[in-house]
């Protein structure tokens, strides 16, 4: 399956859409005050929340750690490699490996070692919403991979209010490839798998 996440400027952070197939099917919000983040996610025309993000403690320059409330659960989003762009999540009898990619905003990401999605963005500096785009398999965990991309545009982009203030992110990414390298390269034959 296909998901666009719309991204657009609220007062205190920001408003996501999340369609598939031009029909919106989750909503989230992002708060920030400086280092503090939090992020809601619930069904389209629905109250309840589906999952709630917060991150863990302050370490939000080189280490993004973030708790992930899902399920009744609560799941740790940790950097294995900040350089690298290498991040991972255990869910149960699951690992999940996220690989960030050479001079780019794409991501990769591995259940058990094996690739189940990836995403790119596409930002739009002076009008419009930044918009992502997910493919994943169709068995997979819409909300949680979601949950995956919203974090990682949180620290990536340094934050949300103060997006763009301490450092250019382009340039710090691209820093990055030159010194550290990728830790895995992006597999551009990977097609995500339909159910029968």
């Amino acid at each position: 399956m296909e998901i666009t996440i719309k991204k657009q400027n609220a007062s205190i952070g920001y408003d996501f859409l999340i369609l598939e197939n031009e029909e919106p099917i989750l909503s989230a919000v992002s708060e920030k005050l400086f280092i503090f983040y939090k992020i809601s996610m619930w069904k389209t025309g629905e109250n309840k929340k589906r999952i709630t993000v917060k991150n863990k403690k302050l370490d939000f320059i080189l280490k993004p750690s973030y708790w992930i409330y899902y399920q009744g659960g609560k799941i740790r989003f940790k950097t294995k490699s900040y350089h690298k762009r290498h991040f991972q999540i255990e869910l149960n009898d699951d690992l999940y490996d996220i690989y960030g990619h050479h001079k780019s905003w794409k991501y990769s990401v591995y259940k058990n070692d094996v690739q189940v999605a990836w995403w790119d963005k596409q930002t739009q500096k002076y009008q419009g919403p930044d918009v992502f785009t997910i493919q994943m398999d169709d068995d997979s965990d819409v909300e949680l991979i979601a949950s995956f991309c919203l974090i990682l545009d949180d620290h990536i982009d340094i934050g949300v209010t103060y997006r763009g203030e301490f450092f250019n992110t382009d340039l710090s990414m691209n820093l990055d490839w030159k010194m550290y390298g990728e830790l895995k390269s992006f597999d551009e034959s990977w097609r995500m798998k339909r159910k029968n």
